[in-house]
């Protein structure tokens, strides 16, 4: 799912990436993707599924932050059912094993790229407002293309299993990028 973050102005504010993780509606993306501390209770998220998915608009709201693992969860306002992504097994991760990270970035909605599965349990410093810092833990390294709109968007694996969400990129260094592993999420 695209997903862009919305106030009362109507002005997109935040964009990014979200995966459905239960067919009532429940959907996983990044905490720094919903901009969650501004507007409170006046941010509406709209969700667009990619043309081959039927091309629907939704509305979802913020039902849960947690801003030291950079999840967020939303629901979908609709009483609609969805078809939710697979999960892969925990822990069934090889080294050099073929993974397809799926996002909007830089806006090119529902876009996928490929690479191999650089590592695992890696621990990176991520610099966010005013010069501050957060240390995300044990997170999957790719050398999949992961760029901003990415952020919430899905790291698969070759069965198109969810292995992670992508969350983050080494920005002094090119093919570098980072997802929060699905035993995480």
């Amino acid at each position: 799912l695209s997903l862009s973050t919305i106030p009362a102005s109507s002005q997109q504010i935040s964009q990014g990436t979200g995966v459905i993780i239960d067919e009532r509606g429940l959907v996983i993306t990044n905490a720094h993707v919903v901009n969650h501390k501004t507007n409170r209770g006046t941010i509406v998220y709209k969700l667009s599924f990619a043309e081959q998915f039927g091309g629907e608009t939704v509305l979802a709201r913020l039902l849960s932050v947690d801003e030291q693992s950079d999840l967020a969860l939303l629901k979908i306002i609709s009483g609609e059912k969805y078809a939710p992504i697979v999960f892969a097994k925990e822990n069934d991760l090889m080294i050099g094993e073929k993974v397809i990270a799926i996002g909007s970035p830089l806006g090119n909605s529902h876009s996928l790229t490929s690479g191999i599965l650089s590592g695992v349990n890696r621990d990176i410093n991520v610099s966010v407002a005013r010069g501050q810092e957060i240390k995300f833990k044990g997170l999957i390294q790719t050398d999949a293309a992961i760029n901003f709109g990415n952020s919430g968007g899905p790291l698969l694996n070759s069965l198109g299993e969810l292995i992670g969400i992508n969350n983050a990129t080494a920005q002094s260094a090119d093919g570098i990028g980072y997802a929060i592993p699905i035993d995480q999420v």
